[in-house]
């Protein structure tokens, strides 16, 4: 796109309740993602309101149908390779609480990172 080189991470982004950061953390470095050069759970964390209104047929894990409902989430930004990407989404899928949830993912360029230097 602008013509600079990508890195081997990837940019995973997400909210989850407030009771479910730590949990999904967990959950994403199980899975091979998370990981930043010597760190694991690496991710920032940012509180955010989540505004949705069930409709018929849904489940709300939160909040009641045709209710405007305001929820204290947390938006997780974390990383993953190309490799682990797949088996991170999925893993994030299957142990959010919400029924239905986005999940962006965005390419990292090399020249956004700042990684320890090798001892020789």
């Amino acid at each position: 796109m602008l013509g600079l080189p990508l890195s081997s991470y990837l940019l995973i982004v997400f909210s989850v309740p407030a009771t479910h950061v730590d949990s999904m953390l967990d959950a994403i470095v199980q899975a091979g993602g998370g990981k930043f050069g010597n760190y694991t759970h690496a991710a920032s964390l940012i509180k955010v309101t989540g505004c949705f209104m069930p409709q018929n047929g849904s489940q709300p894990f939160i909040g009641i149908h045709y209710e405007l409902e305001h929820v204290e989430e947390v938006e997780i930004k974390t990383v993953c390779t190309a490799e682990t990407l797949e088996a991170v989404v999925e893993e994030i899928k299957r142990v959010h609480p919400y029924e239905e949830t986005l999940i962006e993912i965005h390419p990292v360029y090399a020249l956004g990172l700042k990684l320890k230097k090798e001892v020789a």
